[in-house]
């Protein structure tokens, strides 16, 4: 494995980081099947992502081995309003889509990746940072808690069924 550089995402990453959220995106496909093909949502999804990073004052960041994308990840500043938090608790720092090609995965570019932003989210001031996994992603689940990422809030779902 070449070594890893991380750096600021430029105008001319667009393709290769549409590319490796698609690979993110099938691979979620598979654990979520409600979710819609990524040919059927490439475009709206990159509208999206890069709205929030935009209007979040965030980043994007890619992660390099032999001058090629192994890495991408968006993330924004973000708050919460609940009233109950102790203040330097209710701003944090959003990690969104996070995604390592299949071909540099357990090499340590995600973890630069993470890195990267956690030193992004301190200097202005963060005191944590947060995201978002499916439950059933066990090898995320395990990648994040091995880099030192607890679990903090548990989501449940239930679909509805008239028929019931």
């Amino acid at each position: 494995m070449n070594s890893i550089a991380v750096r600021t995402f430029q105008p001319s990453d667009i393709e290769a980081a549409r590319s490796l959220l698609g690979e993110l995106h099938e691979h979620e496909l598979s654990l979520q099947p409600h979710m819609l093909p990524w040919g059927a949502v490439k475009e709206a999804f990159w509208t999206w992502l890069t709205s929030y990073v935009e209007k979040n004052s965030g980043f994007m960041l890619v992660a390099e081995c032999g001058g090629k994308m192994a890495g991408f990840v968006g993330c924004w500043f973000d708050k919460t309003d609940y009233p109950a938090f102790k203040p330097q608790d209710a701003r944090f720092g959003y990690v969104s889509e996070l995604v390592v090609s299949a071909s540099a995965r357990r090499q340590g570019v995600g973890a630069a990746l993470l890195k990267a932003a956690e030193k992004i989210f301190l200097e202005r001031g963060m005191t944590s940072m947060r995201l978002q996994a499916f439950a059933n992603n066990k090898l995320a689940d395990d990648f994040y808690i091995g880099y030192g990422m607890e679990p903090y809030v548990t989501v449940y779902k239930k679909h509805l069924d008239n028929a019931a």
